[in-house]
């Protein structure tokens, strides 16, 4: 079945497949459901300037909701940029409840470095770097065993999300 309607869709249009990404050993207190955290790294470009760091969060599923449920299907922990660690995580159906930790298994968030975020942001510079002068790109990037893996990139992502981070004063710029 998955072959057919595979084989059906390359005659449409280009396919790329990738292999299932599993999170760091490092991380596996945030995995969710078999769903690994997702690193959202914000890049921006003003006119005619090298692209920038803008923002970044990690966003962790949360047991037994489905992540696409905008209120609490996933806890968002914003990003320091400068020293890539994390900073207290919400959901958005209650921002004011800031969580230092995971309420189902007590992982930390709050003062976690998040493993080769370095690597992961120059990794979104470079691809932002080689396409055309677009102002803002949202990439979502799986951090594994084997390094930093882009999942892919967002021309129009999702502002509220993107935001998150100036919560707490953790973006380059308003």
């Amino acid at each position: 079945m998955l072959y057919r309607r595979l084989e059906r869709l390359s005659r449409t249009d280009d396919l790329l497949l990738q292999e299932r990404q599993q999170a760091r050993s490092d991380m596996a207190d945030l995995v969710a459901d078999g769903r690994a955290p997702v690193l959202r790294l914000t890049t921006a470009r003003r006119p005619g300037q090298p692209p920038f760091l803008h923002a970044a969060l990690l966003t962790i599923a949360v047991p037994g909701r489905d992540p696409r449920h905008f209120l609490d299907g996933a806890v968002h922990v914003p990003v320091d940029p400068d020293g890539g660690r994390l900073g207290r995580g919400l959901c958005l159906g209650a921002p004011k409840d800031r969580l230092a930790s995971l309420k189902w298994n007590r992982a930390p968030l709050a003062g976690r470095p998040v493993p080769d975020f370095e690597a992961a942001s120059a990794m979104a510079l470079r691809a932002m770097a080689a396409l055309p002068p677009l102002p803002l790109v949202h990439w979502d990037v799986i951090l594994t065993d084997a390094g930093p893996v882009v999942l892919e990139g967002n021309s129009g992502g999702n502002w509220i999300i993107a935001s998150l981070p100036g919560l707490d004063g953790l973006e380059a710029c308003p």
